[in-house]
């Protein structure tokens, strides 16, 4: 999901095949849409993702037994998620993965970065 930079976009019904699979959509949908969103719940069966607190917003993940995927299982709008400072899943390590394939392709980008930290 991070290297090819699609456009994260969920809808009712949707399939993932392992949970990990949906924390990873989960985690660059709130980089791309500059949320904070973060997961409330976490069980064998069900995954919710949530906004800020006192929003109504969330979107809940799923898994009927005989099945072995998750399935977007509700889905209530956005709108009233607010961009905030500071995002939850962001980190520096996955910051890091997203930068390490852009550098690694563009040598002059690492060189000037390179030259402005020895300058600080």
């Amino acid at each position: 999901m991070g290297t090819n930079y699609e456009l994260v976009v969920f809808e009712e019904g949707q399939i993932f095949a392992t949970s990990l699979l949906v924390k990873t959509v989960v985690r660059e949908y709130g980089l791309q849409n500059k949320k904070n969103v973060y997961l409330e719940k976490n069980e064998k069966k069900r995954i919710v993702v949530k906004c800020s607190p006192g929003s109504p917003y969330h979107i809940r993940f799923s898994r009927v037994p005989p099945q072995t995927h998750n399935v977007l299982a509700s889905l209530k709008p956005i709108q009233n998620c607010f961009p905030t400072g500071k995002i939850r899943v962001l980190n520096g390590k996955l910051l890091a993965k997203k930068l390490v394939s852009i550098l690694k392709h563009t040598p002059t980008t690492l060189k000037a970065l390179k030259d402005h930290c020895k300058l600080r």
